[in-house]
């Protein structure tokens, strides 16, 4: 699970997700097995779902970074990733993701003939640093879109295995780091994705 060309590329990845004039957003392929997928889809399909409202069309569960969660080992699995990814963030982050903790875990889900989503941005109240998601099944094109320009976009891949990554602000206080526009297409195979971020739950003040 994450072997070491993995662990190469996502170096990279993450000193272009915040250099100059990046899109904020890049994938890596393959960084899931066929196998690897398919044991955290088990684990995956019988979460409860609640309907997206908004922009999205699909369904999202959130699995609740607890101590009874792990004990249960309903989402063994997925705990499992989490840790060895979070271990590698830790890794290669530099001072930028230094003592990240991925404490936001969430499935997304999108059936079959799903639009997808509208053009939107993650939250930047919430979450920081990075927002990694691991697509699990399915197909549909995944976009980031000009801000000013949302007829003007580019499709990042998002094929089953694929991780893709996008920018957040470093902390509460970052108005500079502008996390991606993006978007999910129309959706030709039921989609699953398992959702990473780094949320910041108390003493957060915005001003």
């Amino acid at each position: 699970m994450l072997d070491n060309l993995f662990e190469e590329k996502l170096t990279a990845l993450i000193r272009q997700l915040h250099s100059e004039n990046s899109l904020g957003a890049g994938s890596i392929e393959n960084a899931l097995t066929v196998d690897e997928r398919m044991q955290i889809l088990i684990e995956a399909t019988p979460a409860t779902y609640e309907r997206h409202r908004g922009e999205v069309d699909g369904e999202a569960a959130l699995i609740a970074d607890d101590r009874r969660s792990v004990i249960s080992g309903s989402f063994y699995k997925i705990f499992k990733l989490r840790d060895t990814y979070q271990e590698l963030l830790n890794r290669v982050g530099f001072d930028l993701l230094r003592e990240i903790k991925l404490n936001s875990i969430f499935l997304l889900h999108y059936p079959v003939g799903s639009k997808g989503t509208d053009p939107h941005i993650d939250n930047p109240r919430y979450f920081y640093k990075v927002i990694s998601t691991f697509i699990l099944s399915g197909h549909s094109p995944f976009y980031i879109h000009d801000a000013s320009n949302l007829e003007m976009k580019v499709e990042i891949a998002a094929t089953p295995g694929t991780l893709v990554l996008l920018r957040a602000p470093i902390h509460p206080n970052d108005k500079i780091t502008i996390p991606p526009m993006h978007s999910v297409g129309k959706v030709i195979e039921d989609r699953y994705s398992l959702g990473f971020a780094y949320r910041w739950f108390e003493n957060t003040i915005l001003k």
